[in-house]
């Protein structure tokens, strides 16, 4: 059924000022009860549709609310994320730092390990060069029966690099153990440092294989 408002709104202006002669006469018979009960159900339809409308504000007021707070968490997440990042990146150059640190000193400890082979090495060579001389003076001697022939390689072989003893020098034994205990000393503080790292070693692995 269709109402014409315009008719019903011109009808109820005109009673309204006729004391209820025709003109009111002509809105009663526009006023019927079918009339009526469509205005009421479209006044119904109409109030189901504005609190329907409300719910949907205040749905998507909620929404709205829920989206900015979930806005609000993704930007603190985002932001403790960035300090993470910063911290991360800030402990990685760091570590590049200590990384190019040890690689330089790996390599400086890499060069005092060859220097000290290379001397060890060189002192070696050394005391097999003079146990040689010394047994090449045995063999001179006892082939010529010339002590001093024998001596002259010793000699020599001192001589060169200056390593003479002193001319006021008498005592040949008096000599030796007065150059010698210093000597004694140092080999034996270093015979104790072999031992003890021997037995430190040979601990470790009892533990290690204890462990296992």
């Amino acid at each position: 059924m269709t109402i014409d408002y315009q008719a019903l709104r011109e009808a109820a202006e005109q009673a309204m000022h006729d004391d209820w002669g025709f003109d009111a006469d002509l809105f009663h018979e526009l006023v019927t009860p079918s009339i009526v009960l469509e205005l009421l159900d479209e006044q119904e339809r109409n109030q189901q549709y504005i609190k329907r409308r409300d719910q949907e504000n205040e749905e998507i007021a909620l929404t709205v609310g829920k989206l900015r707070v979930e806005l609000e968490a993704a930007e603190n997440n985002l932001i403790d994320s960035e300090c993470h990042v910063a911290e991360l990146e800030e402990a990685l150059r760091d570590k590049q730092a200590l990384l190019e640190a040890s690689e330089k000193r790996n390599a400086k400890l890499q060069s005092e390990n060859a220097y000290i082979r290379n001397r060890y090495k060189e002192l070696d060579l050394l005391i097999g060069k003079n146990i040689l001389v010394m047994q090449a003076a045995i063999i001179e001697w006892q082939a010529t029966g010339d002590a001093k022939s024998g001596l002259a390689w010793i000699y020599n072989t001192l001589f060169g690099p200056g390593e003479l003893p002193d001319e006021s020098e008498k005592d040949a034994q008096a000599y030796f153990n007065r150059k010698y205990a210093p000597i004694d000393e140092k080999l034996m503080a270093l015979h104790k440092w072999f031992w003890e790292q021997s037995e430190a070693e040979r601990a470790a692995g009892i533990r290690i294989k204890g462990g296992k």
